[in-house]
């Protein structure tokens, strides 16, 4: 008989993909779920299509399948309500709300300092090392989210309409954002931009759109490359107003980055950091080298008092090795 365990299971639902984890108690992870909008096309959802119960739902499905002898699951993350495992009873479901800005500092190793995400949606998170905290933004796509995937990527929509007026405006992404979009809507047969942006559009499907103005900014288009710039110059505008809110500029903080345009794309990070770098010269620019969801593990781990050195190495090397196993497949 195969005995029962306790596990861990983390929920990374952001607005244009899910991650999820199952780990065991003493680290090692059991299996890993992904949903993004490869997966997921024609739907809408608020907060976007990673937040959906169809991805939650399918990354955890993957993530767990090859499990069912738990006894007890920890989990945290976004659920769907209500929730429910297998045959596990309610009891034996322990929640742990997890925020976005707990997962990076663990991950990185440290209590304090300055969480910059800038995915999907975009804010950011200050604290000092007497504990004292501030947050700014976060506030979704039309309020707010400065700096964000969806303030990149409309950007870039409306860079595209405008390539023609005038050759100063001429750019590649008026050719890569119109097919991105025509895909995005099914690939009718007659496609209008207009008309596709007069229909409600889920905020993930604008985000995405980010990959593709940041890949044209790596190939030297002058147009691409300033939006990428001005996104990251507007969040190093926050990262300033919480600086100032918490009198941090004159010490040395982790400058950690947290989403996948942060830590995707090596031209916004390094011009964020320069900008930060002005009023903050001490600041240490963090790039993680493993996915949040591998935070939000650890941040449950230390609150189920089983984080200690050992949890931690084998978490790490356990995410290492299925990693390159899934890369040589």
């Amino acid at each position: 008989m195969i005995a029962k365990m306790r596990c861990l299971l983390a929920i990374d639902a952001g607005g244009t993909k899910c991650d999820a984890l199952l780990v065991s108690g003493t680290g090692e992870i059991l299996g890993r779920g992904r949903r993004d909008l490869n997966h997921l096309r024609g739907q809408l959802y608020f907060g976007g299509l990673g937040r959906s119960h169809a991805a939650i739902n399918a990354a955890i499905g993957e993530a767990t399948a090859n499990y069912s002898n738990i006894s007890s699951l920890h989990v945290a993350g976004i659920l769907p309500e209500p929730f429910s495992f297998r045959d596990l009873s309610d009891d034996a479901i322990i929640r742990h709300h997890i925020s976005e800005k707990e997962g990076p500092l663990i991950l990185a190793g440290v209590d304090s300092g300055v969480v910059v995400l800038a995915g999907t949606g975009a804010f950011v998170y200050g604290r000092t090392k007497n504990g004292e905290e501030a947050l700014f933004d976060g506030i979704g796509p039309l309020y707010g989210d400065y700096g964000s995937g969806f303030q990149i990527g409309l950007a870039g929509i409306r860079a595209s309409g405008r390539a023609g007026w005038h050759p100063s405006n001429q750019t590649s992404l008026s050719e890569f954002i119109p097919l991105a979009c025509k895909e995005l809507a099914g690939n009718p047969r007659e496609f209008n931009m207009m008309l596709f942006m007069a229909e409600p559009r889920d905020r993930s499907e604008i985000a995405a759109l980010a990959e593709i103005v940041n890949r044209e900014a790596e190939k030297g288009d002058a147009i691409a490359l300033s939006i990428i710039q001005r996104a990251a110059e507007e969040i190093a505008l926050t990262v300033d107003y919480v600086v100032q809110r918490l009198e941090m500029s004159d010490e040395a903080y982790p400058l950690i980055a947290t989403g996948g345009v942060a830590t995707g794309s090596k031209i916004y990070w390094d011009h964020l950091c320069e900008s930060v770098l002005q009023f903050a010269p001490q600041f240490v620019p963090t790039l993680p080298k493993y996915p949040a969801v591998m935070g939000m593990v650890l941040e449950m781990a230390q609150r189920m008092r089983i984080l200690n050195p050992q949890f931690r190495t084998t978490l790490l090397d356990s995410f290492a090795l299925q990693t390159n196993l899934l890369n040589a497949s």
